[in-house]
């Protein structure tokens, strides 16, 4: 890590070219080989991508922020949100993930068919659409109120983290787009990062069957009218590969922003619902199951003492019919289970059948 310092040789005219010299400021060594580095808009983090796969940020100091372990889609492309929030990483599968800064939470995914070439995220503070517009007032919160927490198992990691951290960005005059170009042509307009509202084919000029054009760099101007990529065409025949600028008008963007803006804001709420509830169902499944594993762990501690052709099942039936049990069943019910151990069983039902009972009212009132 250098610091560059702007001084002028000695002897050098004024209106010349000034040389830049560098000071090394810090020498850390990396867990891996690195491929992909990229510092953050306030230049105190940088994220980099290593040759396993893994996604990793870290502070100035190289302090670890978190990392993401190795996946088997290689990263391609990193964007940072101008406000150094939130980070995008583009992948070889076409996947674009969206992480929170702070702890690598995925905030969302965005799924596309071919690899992901290059990443571009822009935001100004206010859209310069024509002012003729509708305005449109979110009152999404009166049809979807915000989520009571998840109460689990503090033994049991269900990920409901992620989902409590999911914020919704509020509507806002500001401009907030993530633009995501593959390796097949194509720029994918998300807008706020969430919502993928259009795909633009930008491909070069006269492109045959078999070609490949890379989106290399990705550019909206300020004014929602053109977007701009520097495609790299490759005809894999010929082996021969060319640099194309494109620029393509896209007036619907700046004209529809605010209604794409405001649809943004009902798919982040609909998006984060559908999250909740899916890890609802986790826990209501894992409450259940940690009871059931309870009583499975015993009842095949049991089991290995009975004679062959005989069940825990039929043991417990002819208990309940007859009220008599056998020698094996009455010392595994006082020493093995115990009445304490069955207090406990008995709590541990009741306390997961009120989470599911809970978990159900909680999607149901929504």
């Amino acid at each position: 890590m250098m610091d560059c310092e702007q001084d002028a040789d000695e002897g050098v005219s004024e209106g010349e070219a000034e040389t830049l010299s560098y000071r090394q400021r810090l020498e850390k060594q990396a867990s891996g080989d690195l491929v992909l580095m990229q510092w953050s808009p306030t230049m105190d983090l940088l994220a980099a991508t290593f040759a396993d796969n893994s996604v990793m940020v870290n502070r100035l100091s190289w302090q670890r922020v978190w990392t993401i372990p190795a996946e088997e889609s290689r990263p391609t492309s990193l964007a940072w949100r101008p406000d150094g929030k939130v980070l995008a990483v583009g992948r070889s599968d076409g996947r674009v993930d969206v992480l929170s800064v702070e702890d690598g939470h995925r905030l969302h995914t965005h799924t596309f068919t071919h690899p992901i070439a290059s990443l571009h995220w822009m935001v100004q503070e206010e859209c310069s659409a024509d002012s003729d517009h509708v305005q449109y007032t979110d009152r999404s919160l009166s049809f979807l109120p915000p989520l009571p927490s998840l109460e689990t198992n503090d033994e049991v990691d269900t990920g409901v983290q992620s989902t409590q951290q999911r914020q919704v960005k509020p509507l806002t005059k500001e401009v907030d787009v993530l633009l995501a170009g593959n390796k097949e042509g194509t720029v994918h307009v998300c807008i706020g990062g969430v919502f993928c509202a259009t795909d633009v084919d930008i491909r070069a000029p006269a492109t045959e069957e078999g070609e490949e054009n890379h989106v290399m760099i990705t550019c909206l101007s300020r004014d929602l009218r053109l977007l701009s990529a520097v495609v790299l065409n490759f005809d894999p025949h010929r082996q021969k590969s060319a640099l194309y600028l494109q620029v393509m008008s896209v007036d619907l963007i700046r004209e529809r922003y605010c209604e794409l803006q405001h649809l943004s804001l009902l798919y982040s709420h609909v998006s984060s619902l559908l999250h909740y509830t899916s890890d609802t169902l986790r826990c209501m499944t894992e409450a259940w199951e940690d009871v059931l594993l309870t009583m499975d762990i015993k009842l095949a501690k049991y089991s290995t003492t009975l004679k062959e052709g005989a069940s825990v099942a039929d043991e417990l039936l002819v208990l309940l019919a007859c009220g008599r049990a056998r020698s094996e069943l009455r010392d595994f019910l006082l020493d093995e289970l115990t009445a304490k151990g069955v207090k406990k069983i008995g709590l541990s039902l009741e306390t997961s059948y009120t989470r599911v009972r809970k978990y159900s009212l909680n999607c149901l009132s929504r």
